[in-house]
Order: structure tokens, then sequence, then C-alpha cells
């Protein structure tokens, strides 16, 4: 409960729907026509490390910035089956990618990996 006796996700909720319709009237008022996220958004130049994207929501993440033009890197704690074909869908798709496997869990395989790759623009820990 908030201070008022409601609930907190209610007040959230709120406040995202009112986000959304701004966002909406100003597409409708500046730009004439509802824009795609892709049109909004161009990651092209940037790398994006997705931890935990061989499925699910993750998956979901690193493939939206894939297809917003940012270069991807799956994650995946082990090998698998999932991660190999998360990265060939990528890939299909026109994204260009790849896969990185560590066990963020082991503190020498984690800074092993983090001293092998780039520093990415985009970071997300799923």
């Amino acid at each position: 409960m908030d201070a008022n006796g409601s609930g907190g996700s209610a007040v959230f909720m709120r406040f995202v729907w009112w986000i959304g319709a701004f966002f909406d009237f100003y597409i409708h008022i500046t730009l004439g026509k509802k824009m795609t996220i892709t049109e909004m958004f161009d990651l092209s130049g940037k790398t994006a490390l997705v931890t935990g994207s061989s499925r699910g929501i993750g998956k979901a993440i690193a493939m939206a910035y894939g297809l917003a033009g940012a270069k991807v890197v799956f994650h995946g704690s082990r090998p698998s089956d999932k991660l190999d074909a998360a990265v060939e869908e990528a890939k299909q798709a026109g994204i260009a990618c790849e896969k990185a496997i560590c066990d963020l869990a082991n503190e020498t395989e984690t800074k092993a990996f983090a001293a092998a790759m780039d520093v990415p623009d985009i970071l997300v820990l799923n």
C-alpha cells in the first residue's frame, strides 16, 4: 500500500498508461503516423550483451536489440542446443551476433570472460 492506501502496483500501472498515452500522442502529432520500435531506435554500431539469452525473455530482448541494428552477444552459462538455436535464428533474421558461454556464478570464469570481451554498449543482466 502507498501513502494514499492504494496498491503501489495500481499507481505504477497508471503511470505506465500515461507514459504510453503521451508517446502515442507525441508520435501522432509530430510524425503523423505510428512508428515501429525499430523506426524509433537505431542501435547500429552498438554491441549488446544479453545474459541468459538462449530462451524466454532474454532471447526476446536480444532479438529486439538485434533487429534495431545492434550486434548481439547471446550468453549461456553452459553450452546448449537452445543457445545454438537462438544464435542461428538471429543470424537467419540478418542479425550480427555471436555466442558466449560463461558461468557468471564462477568468479574465475567471469574475470576471464570480461578480460576477453570488448566492453559492450548495452548490458542486460537477465
